[in-house]
C-alpha cells in the first residue's frame, strides 16, 4: 500500500500547524468599543485685593493640564478561534483570565512585531522637553518579554496611578525596528484598581497625544 499521500498531509498539516502557533502568539488587531473622554480641569485663579501702604504674603499654587500626552483604560475580552474566512467558527478556546494580556498603542501600523526598545531620539521635540517629558514618565526600566514579543532589554516604562498613587500597571515604550512606528504597550492586569477611586480596569495607557489629535492603532496580544 502507497503512504505517499499520507506522508505529504502530514507535512502541510504539520506546516499548518507550526504557522498557526506562530501567528495566534503574535499581537492581532484589536476593535475598539469607545467610552466616554475627559479632560482634566487647571486651578482657577485666586484673587485677592491689595490694599495701599500694605505688603501681603501669598504663597501661590496650582495644577496644569499637560498637553503632551493622553490615556487610555478600560477592560480586555477576547477568544481564540479556529475559523474560515467567513468568520464560520470551526472551534474556540476560551480566555478566563486576561491577566498578561497585552495591549498595544501605534501610531500606525505594524506587521512586523520585532520591535525594541524607544528612546528620545525617536520622539518629537516637545516630548522630550519641559517637566512632562519623555525621561521624567518613563523612569522605569525592565525586559520586556510576552509570548510573541521579545526579550527586549532595557525598555523604559511609565507606571500609572491607581486609587491615587502609583500603581503597578505599566506602560512600554517601544518601537518598530525600522523607526517608522511607536508602540506604547500596555501590560494588563484583570481587575485591577482604577486611577478613578472605587473603579475596576484591567490595562492603563500613556501615550503622546497632541491637541490637534493623534491617531493610534490598537492590537492585542492574549496571555
Amino acid at each position: 500500500m502507497n503512504y505517499s499521500w499520507m506522508k505529504n498531509i502530514l507535512f502541510v498539516l504539520s506546516i499548518l500547524i507550526l504557522v498557526s502557533s506562530f501567528v495566534s502568539a503574535a499581537p492581532f488587531g484589536a476593535s475598539t468599543d469607545l467610552g466616554t473622554t475627559e479632560h482634566g480641569i487647571e486651578t482657577p485663579s485666586g484673587t485677592f485685593t491689595a490694599m495701599g501702604g500694605n505688603v501681603t504674603e501669598i504663597n501661590v499654587s496650582g495644577i496644569a493640564i499637560t498637553l503632551k500626552w493622553g490615556g487610555f483604560f478600560g477592560f480586555v475580552s477576547g477568544g481564540i478561534q479556529l475559523a474560515d474566512a467567513s468568520a464560520n467558527k470551526f472551534f474556540e478556546w476560551t480566555v478566563s483570565n486576561f491577566t498578561n494580556s497585552v495591549v498595544y498603542a501605534a501610531n500606525g501600523s505594524v506587521t512586523d512585531w520585532d520591535l525594541r526598545a524607544m528612546n528620545q531620539s525617536n520622539l518629537p521635540a516637545d516630548i522630550v522637553t519641559g517637566q512632562d517629558r519623555f525621561n521624567t514618565t518613563f523612569v522605569y526600566t525592565d525586559t520586556f518579554q510576552t509570548n510573541g514579543v521579545g526579550p527586549i532589554a532595557d525598555v523604559p516604562y511609565a507606571r500609572t496611578y491607581q486609587e491615587g498613587s502609583l500603581g503597578v500597571l505599566r506602560t512600554y515604550a517601544l518601537i518598530t525596528n525600522d523607526n517608522a512606528v511607536n508602540v506604547w504597550a500596555g501590560v494588563a492586569i484583570q481587575n485591577s484598581s482604577s486611577f478613578k477611586t472605587g473603579e475596576r480596569v484591567d490595562y492603563q495607557i500613556i501615550a503622546p497625544a497632541k491637541t490637534t489629535g493623534t491617531q493610534y492603532n490598537f492590537y492585542l496580544e492574549l496571555p
